[in-house]
């Protein structure tokens, strides 16, 4: 799907560096397509505004040109500058690795703009409730959509990896779930419960199409190929049992509830990881943020603080 930004080009010297940058990426298998390709239209953004200041060629670039196209450019997006200035990074890294003859930008990029955070409080247990009352399951459509979202449901995986789930990555008799995470490429397994799992035969034996595939979730109609993405298939419910007002549906709704009430079970941090497969558990931040029972827990108190002088009325 083509958007404007696909035609719109940096300068010339500008675009030949990106890419170097793009085959440097591809070689190293440096992140996922998806982030590699955001990298990219951030890096191009910033080389675009500099053409705005006049500015056409890398070596003419100073320390003081890039502060004022990044505040340029926190203008227009002043959600998206903390995430492009990350990529810039990642672009200086690589320019002082390829071409260290031009101007190093870096020291410039030491500092970022604090990150503007929208605190999302996942899907509860009577918002899923709700949910799977507004699936149709007698359809064929429904059976496959009550599968991928009591996946989601009931183990928190992203929806990259439901969508991504192969035969092979069931094991029926132990009733496990075994996969190589997409985002993370962190292997991670996972207890099937019951219902869970009927729903997925059921959806198999009674609905999914006959075709050779070896993924599981596939297209209603043809071509029968895996479908590319869950997000669609859950805020499409979400909007008919919640209402359009919610601003965060889809899998991570799920994920994001999951990861709550992990926390708010006492259940220890690195489970909790090894259940969501995260490979820190600074990313569970995201999930106390939106716990109020834990931030509570997280507050402090003054009265340890010595008062050293009586405040004057």
């Amino acid at each position: 799907k083509l958007r404007k930004y696909n035609f719109a080009c940096a300068p010339p010297e500008f675009e030949n560096l990106l890419s170097q940058y793009q085959l440097y990426m591809d070689n190293e298998n440096y992140l996922k397509e998806g982030s590699r390709q955001f990298y990219l239209s951030s890096v191009r953004t910033f080389f675009r505004t500099m053409a705005t200041l006049g500015i056409y060629r890398y070596a003419e670039i100073t320390l003081p040109d890039v502060t004022r196209c990044l505040a340029k450019i926190s203008e227009t997006f002043p959600l998206g500058i903390f995430n492009l200035t990350g990529s810039m990074r990642s672009f200086a890294r690589f320019m002082a690795e390829k071409h260290p003859e031009l101007p190093d930008i870096s020291p410039a990029l030491v500092f970022s703009a604090a990150k503007r955070r929208r605190v999302y409080v996942g899907y509860t247990h009577e918002d899923a409730q709700k949910i799977f009352s507004a699936i149709n399951r007698s359809s064929t459509m429904g059976m496959r959509d009550y599968a991928m979202i009591m996946l989601a449901y009931t183990t928190g995986l992203r929806g990259c990896d439901i969508v991504n789930l192969k035969f092979d990555s069931i094991d029926w008799d132990a009733c496990e779930l075994r996969l190589v995470q997409e985002k993370t490429n962190i292997p991670v397994s996972l207890p099937l419960d019951t219902k869970t799992g009927n729903a997925i035969a059921d959806y198999i034996l009674h609905a999914r199409p006959k075709c050779k595939s070896e993924y599981i979730f596939l297209r209603v109609l043809r071509p029968y190929t895996k479908i590319g993405s869950m997000w669609t298939v859950i805020a499409k419910y979400a909007h008919i049992a919640l209402g359009k007002d919610r601003k965060m549906n889809g899998p991570h709704a799920f994920r994001r509830g999951m990861g709550r009430q992990l926390l708010e079970a006492n259940i220890p941090a690195p489970l909790i990881c090894d259940i969501l497969g995260h490979s820190s558990s600074v990313s569970l931040r995201q999930y106390t943020a939106s716990s109020l029972e834990k931030l509570k827990v997280c507050a402090g108190t003054i009265s340890a603080i010595p008062i050293a002088q009586e405040a004057l009325l």
